[in-house]
């Protein structure tokens, strides 16, 4: 049986449309989170849109996508970036690295970053680690997350064969949105500090092992 995916779309819907066109021989459904305030009409048969009544941030729709994923019972999330291509054969061996790791305490298993990944559900839902969107709404939430991850002991895989066949456009939203490229600069510097404080140094440089310091912090 072919796999569920989750996308999100914030923004520019012709991107994404792009991404599913290129991913639609390889999974089984699409679940499409949608946040541009518009009705989506993807060259699909495949899909169930999520119409969000407020547009969701990115690790609003990550945890929207996990309690989905919990409900069925699943072992895993695919999850794909918006802005992404992806040639044939990158679902397969993402499966293939799955297959691997699944008996061990896998959290992600990662293509090109994580532009298309599996996220274990059970480290969001056993250990209350859901996405911190509101310190990091925009940048480092990645990160934060990758550190929890390796300070509570889930391994974190990467799929080089998968990655090959992932194209990612990168910074869709900063192209497609002035308003959100004149914030960006200011935001990715206001969220860098915000983990610095966390964290006790930026990404690679953490000083703080307090798996449990989470939530504390304005932006």
């Amino acid at each position: 049986m072919k796999p569920i995916i989750y996308i999100p779309c914030a923004t520019n819907p012709h991107i994404l449309y792009g991404a599913i066109e290129s991913l639609d021989e390889q999974v089984g459904t699409f679940r499409i989170i949608n946040s541009t305030g518009k009705p989506l009409k993807v060259p699909t048969t495949k899909a169930i849109i999520y119409d969000s009544p407020v547009p969701l941030l990115y690790g609003q729709a990550l945890n929207f996508a996990i309690q989905e994923v919990e409900r069925r019972k699943d072992p895993f999330c695919l999850w794909a970036h918006n802005d992404i291509v992806v040639k044939p054969g990158a679902i397969d061996a993402l499966f293939r690295k799955y297959e691997e790791v699944k008996d061990r305490k896998w959290g992600q298993i990662l293509s090109n970053y994580d532009s298309l990944c599996l996220f274990n559900p059970r480290f969001f839902v056993d250990h209350n680690m859901w996405e911190e969107f509101m310190m990091f709404p925009f940048y480092f939430s990645d990160n934060h997350r990758t550190r929890l991850m390796n300070l509570i002991g889930y391994e974190i895989h990467n799929c080089p064969e998968a990655s090959e066949l992932v194209d990612h456009k990168g910074s869709n939203s900063i192209r497609y949105d002035p308003a959100f490229r004149i914030r960006n600069e200011y935001m990715f510097e206001q969220h860098g500090a915000i983990y610095r404080k966390i964290w006790g140094g930026g990404p690679g440089q953490e000083k703080n092992t307090d798996a449990t310091v989470r939530g504390l912090y304005k932006i």
